[in-house]
């Protein structure tokens, strides 16, 4: 698949809002892509990626209730000189770029979580 090497960095901090029991957390990462712009295609989507984060932990008592946000935007990529070839047995000549076009992504996680402590 003609791959190359990433490398990623991350940042963030918790802020005690309150202490021990509310804390908001905020962080961004960047991750590089590990596709080459001729050979991206839906199923091999991977450029790089920027992505702002956010949490926030409420504790009360023997319970912590965690929630974070992340939104992952990935660089969009016009491909033009696809190595994706749709062959024909019968005109091999005529095989043409099957990755061709335009590709825009973006996504994003939630997560909650809890936990419980009990002595």
């Amino acid at each position: 698949r003609n791959m190359k090497d990433t490398f990623g960095i991350a940042i963030g901090s918790d802020w005690n809002i309150l202490p021990n029991q509310l804390t908001l957390r905020a962080g961004f990462m960047y991750e590089s892509g590990s596709t080459k712009d001729e050979y991206f295609s839906s199923f091999l989507y991977d450029n790089h990626k920027f992505s702002p984060t956010i949490g926030l932990s409420y504790t009360i008592d023997f319970a912590r209730i965690d929630f974070s946000f992340a939104h992952v935007h990935q660089i969009p990529v016009n491909v033009k000189n696809g190595q994706y070839k749709q062959y024909n047995l019968v005109y091999p000549e005529k095989a043409v770029a099957t990755n061709n076009g335009k590709y825009k992504l973006f996504y994003d996680f939630i997560g909650i979580g809890a936990n419980f402590t009990f002595h």
